[in-house]
């Protein structure tokens, strides 16, 4: 795994990794990286051999990169995740890259020393263009100098709680995403076990979990999304829950909803309004009940340093304004779109 770091004030750039894809006995996909280069002030090069990193105390932080709704977070609040880069090396070498699942391509990702720390997990489709922006004002660029905005995977962690206006129950998840999603959750205090697996290339799509879960005022579920956006424009990722009727918890037929497996680009969201524009389908779920988790439904693990985008903190709003949207939300002056 090649790791690449950012530092305070310094522009880093993504370098070309080459890399090497094999099948091997047991029909899975292996990677070995055969040469990378990362110009920094200086680039650096290697054969087969491990480049030194840029030497820094603490990762810079990029907070809410793909412009979710905010709100009020504390600073026990949030999401917590890592940022990684697929190279063209690693997208032409693939089989088939369409086919390819999300927690394979971040494996194999090239890591970017960039925390991002996220508020919620709720971005309807919207384009996005503008990348991953430092609380320090660097961006992460692409080998040929562009913002990184599209061939990105982000490895998110969180625990998930109800709110003090959620009431205890059983619950059944569900999330949008344009592209592949894996929601992996801690139900029973044995580990993360994956609830949603929706992994590969596809346009916004509704994948939903097949059972329920209970929470009461004391519950924390530790939970991991592994995301990735492929060719750009469009992204989405919307984690949702609907309380479940105790009538329902052993009917498997309300696990499947009617939105289960829809997708399109303007299935439930219009991305050409600002903020995106709710379509029937969506609608359509609110009233069965579906509701995005919000803030308040994150929390971080009591030994985590804690969140510092946390009520506002210093998120510049970045996603980007392709197709000539009108900014209305936060970071407006850098091009933002926050709803």
């Amino acid at each position: 795994m090649k790791r690449l770091l950012l530092t305070a004030g310094l522009l880093l750039t993504i370098g070309s990794a080459g890399c090497e894809v094999s099948m091997d006995q047991d029909g899975k996909l292996q990677v070995v990286h055969t040469d990378i280069n990362l110009t920094a002030n200086s680039e650096i090069q290697g054969s087969s051999v491990e480049p030194a990193p840029v030497e820094i105390s603490d990762d810079p932080v990029v907070c809410d990169p793909l412009g979710g709704s905010g709100g009020n977070g504390q600073a026990s609040s949030g999401i917590r995740g890592e940022l990684y880069y697929f190279s063209e090396a690693l997208r032409t070498s693939l089989p088939n890259p369409f086919s390819t699942p999300v927690d394979f391509l971040i494996q194999n990702g090239i890591r970017i020393g960039a925390t991002v720390y996220m508020n919620d997990l709720n971005v309807p489709t919207r384009p996005f263009d503008r990348g991953f922006e430092t609380q320090e004002g660097n961006f992460v660029k692409t080998p040929t100098g562009e913002n990184l905005y599209e061939y990105f995977g982000l490895k998110l962690e969180t625990q998930i709680k109800l709110s003090q206006v959620d009431q205890a129950g059983y619950y059944q998840f569900g999330i949008v995403s344009d592209d592949g999603v894996i929601v992996d959750l801690d139900t029973d205090g044995h580990g993360l076990a994956t609830a949603i697996s929706d992994p590969f290339v596809h346009p916004p799509k509704f994948a939903c979990g097949s059972n329920a879960v209970y929470l009461d005022g004391s519950t924390r579920i530790p939970a991991r999304v592994q995301y990735f956006q492929g060719p750009r424009y469009h992204i989405a990722l919307q984690l949702m829950w609907r309380q479940v009727p105790e009538s329902e918890i052993q009917n498997p037929a309300f696990y499947n909803d009617e939105a289960c497996g829809r997708f399109g680009t303007g299935e439930f969201h219009d991305s050409s309004h600002n903020p995106p524009l709710p379509m029937p389908t969506y609608i359509g779920m609110q009233q069965r009940g579906w509701k995005p988790l919000n803030s308040n439904n994150y929390t971080r693990p009591a030994h985590d340093p804690g969140n510092p985008c946390s009520n506002g903190g210093s998120s510049t709003g970045t996603v980007g304004t392709h197709g000539g949207e009108t900014c209305t939300g936060i970071g407006c002056g850098s091009g933002g779109i926050g709803v």
